[in-house]
């Protein structure tokens, strides 16, 4: 299944689309008000009238990888991808939630 990561920049988009989307599927939740939620997701998206801005798309594996990196310690994820800085509003603790459906 396709993944698709999107941005949801409104509060009020956000808290609508996390309550229906939880309820069907699942979604991996990033910093900065980024998402990665099954391509389908996008339809329901829409028919809320959500504003998203997609941003990439990829598998499964996509998805366990941008979760995973979300996660790492800074320092790792700049000697992993040779970035000088990261910013300072990240921090490693606890910055992904993974829901669900029951």
């Amino acid at each position: 299944m396709q993944m698709v990561k999107i941005q949801i920049p409104e509060r009020s988009d956000r808290a609508k689309a996390l309550e229906v989307l939880t309820l069907r599927g699942r979604v991996i939740c990033l910093p900065d008000n980024v998402f990665i939620v099954p391509e389908p997701a996008l339809e329901v998206l829409q028919s809320l009238s959500v504003t998203f801005q997609e941003l990439e798309r990829g598998g499964f594996d996509y998805a366990e990888k941008a979760l995973r990196d979300s996660l790492a310690d800074p320092v790792q994820l700049r000697r992993r991808y040779g970035m000088n800085s990261m910013r300072s509003d990240h921090s490693h603790a606890s910055l992904a939630c993974e829901t669900r459906a029951k």
